[in-house]
């Protein structure tokens, strides 16, 4: 009986000690520049993603809802996170494009023009 009762205390205490993680942790972004290397993307982003097929042109999501951080020094955003996210690439491993929806959250009107002013 006591093995059982401490079986119990170690499963809700890895429980425990995942949702303070999950809770702690920061929001995974795809951070990325149009035209840039696949790796410089991938090494820059915090939320996880495949790295790109050598030659061939294709895409890839990442691994859990992921926000966009879109780098640019005029028009540079930041989104809430999306459920549905890809990130394109070409031959040469280069970003080309990106598609998201639905987001979790709404988009406001003025945040992509706050951020951009901040």
């Amino acid at each position: 009986m006591k093995w059982r009762r401490k079986v119990l205390a170690i499963a809700v205490a890895a429980l425990l000690i995942m949702a303070v993680m999950r809770a702690l942790s920061d929001k995974p972004e795809i951070a990325l520049v149009i035209d840039e290397p696949w790796e410089a993307m991938r090494l820059r982003s915090s939320a996880a993603i495949d790295p790109d097929f050598p030659g061939y042109s294709w895409f890839s999501t990442p691994k859990s809802d992921a926000r966009l951080h879109f780098i640019d020094d005029q028009l540079g955003f930041l989104t809430p996170l999306a459920r549905f996210f890809t990130v394109s690439f070409d031959r040469n491993g280069l970003v080309r494009s990106l598609r998201m929806s639905p987001q979790i959250e709404p988009l406001l009107l003025d945040v992509p023009q706050r951020s951009a002013i901040s």
